[in-house]
């Protein structure tokens, strides 16, 4: 995503809920967050 939309700042969020009741968030950021 990075390479194909040059972004200042981005974050992914993948939050899965499988069977078995194992849940995962993974989180992944990419520069600095601007400020507000």
């Amino acid at each position: 995503l990075v390479a194909a939309c040059a972004p200042k700042w981005m974050q992914v969020v993948g939050d899965f809920n499988v069977r078995g009741g194992i849940k995962s968030v993974i989180t992944a950021r990419h520069g600095s967050r601007p400020e507000q």
